[in-house]
């Protein structure tokens, strides 16, 4: 049997070497956001399109955060094999997903709603809820939550 403890240790990566807020509790959207924001690299924001998943305990406590892939300006490529990998790894019970776009579109795209989709799918699958799908630009952010589409 898998030691608990231990997968939730290799779960505690540091995505990059800027100060976070500890610790963070799972709370609304736009707390979320405000997250992300801060763990993501700003010369990044406006140049790549990167996506992040959030994870959580049963006590809606944070575990950590991913960068699970880096795309370009256009797109972004969301592997939801590992995610659902690393959410395994970290015992999570809740998840939050996040991409930017460079582009400063806030409205999901297709490909944003068909890979929510089946992320939500996977995590049931795996008795996980997906709360919420951040989108980022520079300035602004939205969640599927806000457009009542989780």
């Amino acid at each position: 049997m898998l030691n608990r403890k231990k997968e939730s240790m290799q779960c505690q990566v540091k995505t990059n070497n800027r100060p976070t807020k500890s610790p963070f509790v799972l709370s609304n959207s736009n707390s979320l956001a405000d997250y992300f924001r801060e763990i993501w690299d700003p010369n990044l924001l406006q140049k790549k399109q990167q996506f992040y998943a959030m994870f959580f305990n049963s006590k809606d406590k944070f575990i950590c955060c991913r960068l699970l892939s880096t795309g370009d300006k256009t797109g972004y490529l969301a592997d939801v094999n590992n995610l659902a990998l690393v959410t395994l790894q970290c015992n999570a019970e809740y998840v939050v997903i996040a991409h930017n776009n460079p582009k400063c579109i806030l409205k999901p795209s297709l490909y944003d709603l068909a890979i929510t989709r089946k992320i939500s799918a996977v995590m049931k699958l795996l008795k996980v809820t997906l709360i919420d799908h951040v989108i980022l630009t520079p300035k602004a952010h939205i969640t599927f939550d806000q457009l009542l589409l989780m």
